[in-house]
C-alpha cells in the first residue's frame, strides 16, 4: 500500500466518521490527519468543520482547532529539520547558462543558494518541479534567494534542447543550466564535485557558503513543499 493510498484512505475514514454520527472519534482522526506539514485536502476540513458544528451547535470553535494544529504542525516539522541540519563548506563551483547568465560560489557570496540537480529522464526530478515553481514563486521578491537548476547525468547529444523543451513546455521559469559531460574525462564536473550519487539531489547553502541541507528524493506540493520552505526560511535567519 502507497503512503499516498494510505493517506487518501485514512482522510476518507475520518470523514466516514462524522457521516456515522460519531464526531468525538472523527476529530481524533481529523486532527491526527492534519497534524502533518503541508496543505490539507478541503474536504478533511470540511468534515473538521462539520463536527463542531455537530458539537457546539456552530462553528466558533472551528478556528481555534485549525490554529492549534497547525502550532503542533510547526513544532512537529522545525524539530524534524533540525536533525536534517549540516554544516560543511561548500565546494567552489561555477557555471554559465544556456542563456550566458554566469554564477559561482563567489559570486553569490551573503546570498541562500538552493541547487537542484536533475536530469529529463529523471521522473521524480521532473515530478519535483511544481513543488519547486511554488518555491521559486514564493521567494521571487527576495534578491537574496537564488535558484540553479543543474541538469546533469544527460544519456542523449541533445539533452540541452530536450531539458529547454521541457520547461518551456510546462511553463516553468528556472534558469537551465547545463553540466555535461567532459568529453575526455565522460564526468559531469559539478556532479562530481557535489559528489551527486542519486538525482534529484538539492543542497541548500547559507549566506556564509556552508552547505545547510543535502535532500534527495522527489517532493510534492505540499509536504514537500513546506518542508523545503521551511529549510529555506530557517538558514535565512
Amino acid at each position: 500500500m502507497t503512503p499516498h493510498f494510505q493517506k487518501n484512505l485514512h482522510d476518507l475514514y475520518a470523514i466516514a466518521l462524522v457521516k456515522a454520527g460519531d464526531p468525538k472519534v472523527a476529530i481524533q482522526e481529523i486532527k491526527l490527519e492534519l497534524q502533518k506539514p503541508g496543505d490539507k485536502k478541503e474536504d478533511v476540513k470540511s468534515a473538521a468543520r462539520e463536527i463542531f458544528e455537530k458539537i457546539y451547535g456552530n462553528d466558533q470553535y472551528y478556528n481555534k482547532f485549525i490554529d492549534s494544529v497547525a502550532e503542533v504542525n510547526g513544532r512537529i516539522l522545525i524539530e524534524k529539520i533540525n536533525k536534517k541540519m549540516i554544516s560543511t563548506p561548500s565546494p567552489d563551483f561555477s557555471i554559465t547558462s544556456v542563456k550566458g547568465k554566469g554564477v559561482s560560489l563567489q559570486s553569490l557570496k551573503g546570498k541562500t543558494i538552493i541547487i537542484d540537480f536533475w536530469a529529463t529522464w529523471c521522473q521524480p526530478c521532473v515530478g519535483s518541479f511544481p513543488a519547486m515553481q511554488k518555491l521559486v514563486n514564493y521567494v521571487s521578491k527576495d534578491t537574496s534567494v537564488v535558484f540553479i537548476f543543474i541538469h546533469t547525468s544527460e544519456r542523449n547529444s541533445d539533452a540541452t534542447e530536450v531539458a529547454e523543451k521541457l520547461l518551456l513546455m510546462k511553463h516553468y521559469t528556472f534558469d537551465l543550466y547545463m553540466d555535461l559531460k567532459d568529453p575526455v574525462r565522460k564526468e559531469n564536473p559539478l556532479g562530481e564535485t557535489f559528489e551527486i550519487e542519486y538525482l534529484p539531489t538539492k543542497i541548500i547553502i547559507d549566506k556564509n557558503g556552508n552547505i545547510r541541507f543535502r535532500e534527495t528524493g522527489y517532493i510534492d506540493e505540499y509536504e514537500g513543499y513546506e518542508e523545503t520552505k521551511t529549510m529555506i526560511e530557517m538558514i535565512m535567519k
